[in-house]
Parts: structure tokens; C-alpha cells; sequence
């Protein structure tokens, strides 16, 4: 008796763990759908975007709660929730930008549906509970449209455009080489075109400009490599950049000309 008695007690001193997120009987499933972009820029006029919502449940007018971690949440006005009109199955979460944020720097943060509104457990593939988003502001303008070739890519024309930041005073090839990776640079309108960079390469008695770092095999690097000017043909309005593909270990996997025409310029 005193063993079963030492038993009863001890299963009083057992450690609770914090309950999960409740889902009630009525719950409406409040998610944010996958046609949200996870990431956006915007124009320094812009004051304000909306992130769209979605529930299944309709029937009713609802004022959902919105939970809103951000670490630079001077930069933006969250509302404190998201309201949906009777029989609305969509709505829009309407978020402010403020004169707190600087240009072309990235500010990230998460939103997160009250958990009494969403349902935390089935599986939803269109969409989430939970949206993680990327936010920045630019002045980046598309000035001509054109195309991309170099011999590392075969003989094809890739779409390209080039984009102009009036605040910067810079012209850039966006995504030249791949996705997300720029190339910067300054140009009068002349016969040379300045490249700017963060990070340079030795190679050849120069410093080139790396534009872009990535695997090319496990505990192998390879590098994209501009030299530091490109030359442009006035005629036939075209850019020609002297480029490198390096690998580690390995040495120069390639050099050629990449060449950007730009057939149409709009400004």
C-alpha cells in the first residue's frame, strides 16, 4: 500500500507540456494561399500592399486575428486582424509600408493565423496557416528589353532586360547568369560600361568581379567572373562582357564573350 501510495504521488510531479494549437468544431480554416508571392518589390511611392486570404467557411462576417512577428516592425503597419464580409470566402490583409525602411535593403516577416480560425492539423495544399514573406523597396526600372547569348549556354537567345535605379545611379542585367544574381554597373552611354561588384577573384592578373558562387560538386566551388568593364557596340546596341567560369581545384572551365542586345529600349 505505501508503494502504490509513492506511485499516486510521484504521477502528481509529471512534467505538463504546453498544450497544441486548438482546432474548435466550427472552425473556419483560415489559410493564406499559395498565389501569395513569398517575396516583392516595391516603388518608393508605394505606401502599402495586401497579402490575400482565404477560408473555407463562409456563412458569416468573421474579424480574424492576425499574429505578426517582424524584428524591424517600425517599417510597416500590421493590422491586428483580417476581416471578411458574410459569405466572403476571400479578403485582403491590407499591410503599410513606412519611411522606416531604407532602399534596396530586405526586410522579412512572418504572419501567422489566430490558431482558433485555422486547422493546424490536415494537410493543406493550397496554402498555409502560416506565410513567410521578403519585402524591399526600389526604384529599379526596365529601360530595354533584349536578349542573352554566350557559348556556355549553347547558341540560344535568352530573354534579358536592363533595368535603370535613378537613386543609384547605376544600370543593372538582372539575373544574367541565374536566377537572383545581378550584374551592376555604371554607363554614360558610352563605348565602355563600368561593372561594380561585392566580391572580387584573382584570375590572370586581374581582379574579377564574381557574380555568382554555387556547388559544382559536393565540397567543390564554382564561380561566374566578369572582367571589370564591358564594352558596348552602339550600331547594333549591343554589351559585351568578357566572363570566366572557374571551378575549384579545377582552374578555368571556360572563358567567352557574353553578349546582351538590346532590341528595344523604352526609354
Amino acid at each position: 500500500m505505501l508503494f502504490a501510495a509513492a506511485a499516486f504521488v510521484a504521477c502528481d510531479d509529471d512534467v505538463t507540456r504546453e498544450p497544441s494549437p486548438v482546432t474548435v468544431e466550427d472552425c473556419q480554416n483560415v489559410y493564406f494561399p499559395n498565389s501569395n508571392e513569398a517575396s516583392a518589390i516595391y516603388a518608393p511611392t508605394d505606401t502599402e500592399f495586401s497579402v490575400t486570404v482565404t477560408r473555407e467557411v463562409t456563412d458569416e462576417a468573421a474579424e480574424v486575428p492576425v499574429k505578426v512577428e517582424c524584428v524591424a516592425a517600425e517599417c510597416f503597419v500590421f493590422p491586428e486582424t483580417v476581416v471578411f464580409e458574410a459569405g466572403a470566402a476571400t479578403a485582403e490583409y491590407v499591410i503599410g509600408l513606412t519611411d522606416k525602411m531604407e532602399y534596396f535593403k530586405e526586410y522579412s516577416f512572418q504572419l501567422t493565423i489566430g490558431e482558433e480560425y485555422a486547422d493546424y492539423y490536415t494537410v493543406n495544399d493550397n496554402g498555409s496557416a502560416v506565410m513567410v514573406m521578403t519585402v524591399a523597396k526600389s526604384d529599379w526600372t526596365v529601360v530595354g528589353t533584349g536578349g542573352m547569348n554566350c557559348s556556355l549556354f549553347g547558341a540560344s537567345w535568352y530573354p534579358q532586360t536592363i533595368e535603370y535605379s535613378e537613386l543609384l545611379g547605376q544600370y543593372r542585367f538582372p539575373s544574367l547568369y541565374a536566377s537572383g544574381y545581378d550584374i551592376n554597373f555604371t554607363w554614360d552611354g558610352g563605348a565602355t560600361a563600368n561593372l561594380l561588384g561585392s566580391q572580387t577573384y584573382a584570375y590572370s592578373g586581374m581582379d574579377l568581379w564574381v557574380y555568382y558562387c554555387g556547388d559544382y560538386a559536393a565540397g567543390v566551388a564554382m564561380f561566374m567572373m566578369t572582367v571589370p568593364t564591358a564594352k558596348y557596340d552602339a550600331a547594333n546596341s549591343v554589351f559585351s562582357l568578357t566572363s570566366v567560369w572557374y571551378v575549384n581545384g579545377y582552374g578555368p572551365q571556360s572563358v567567352f564573350t557574353t553578349y546582351v542586345q538590346i532590341t528595344d529600349w523604352l526609354n
